[in-house]
């Protein structure tokens, strides 16, 4: 059931614009100063916004108006060292570990892994197989 147009209260009527099987190749961005979204090319950086006070705002449009955007810098070097290990076709993995990707990339596997759960397991296994401490400016804190 469509809700009439007076009634719709999402900034986009399809938000859905990547495919759940490859990287995200766009996201969307909304302006700061109007809350209108605009579709942008590439994959969306890893961050998170905060909020130090409570608003009484409604509606999706107002969502990031006195909020501050926190960059996730780690996430995103790591993510970025992954990618180009990924292209690289996965070099320095493991002949077990080699094998193991080719099984989860076959095109025409049965039950295809979503790219965000393939992406979680190759950032496992290069944090475990590939990366080296302070390689590549990637410092990992110990816990």
């Amino acid at each position: 059931m469509t809700k009439p147009e007076a009634q719709r209260h999402l900034a986009v009527d399809e938000p859905i614009i990547n495919s759940p099987w490859t990287e995200p190749q766009y996201h969307w961005l909304y302006e700061k100063d109007t809350g209108l979204p605009s579709k942008q090319p590439g994959r969306r950086s890893a961050h998170y916004y905060f909020r130090a006070r409570r608003r009484l705002d409604t509606g999706q449009t107002k969502l990031f108006a006195e909020e501050e955007m926190v960059e996730l810098e780690l996430v995103n070097k790591i993510r970025d060292q992954v990618r180009k290990w990924r292209e690289g076709g996965y070099k320095n993995a493991s002949h077990v570990t080699k094998q193991l990707l080719r099984h989860w990339n076959t095109p025409d596997r049965e039950k295809k892994l979503f790219f965000c759960q393939l992406e979680a397991a190759e950032t496992i296994i290069w944090l475990n197989e590939i990366h080296k401490p302070g390689q590549r400016g990637i410092t990992i804190p110990k816990r």
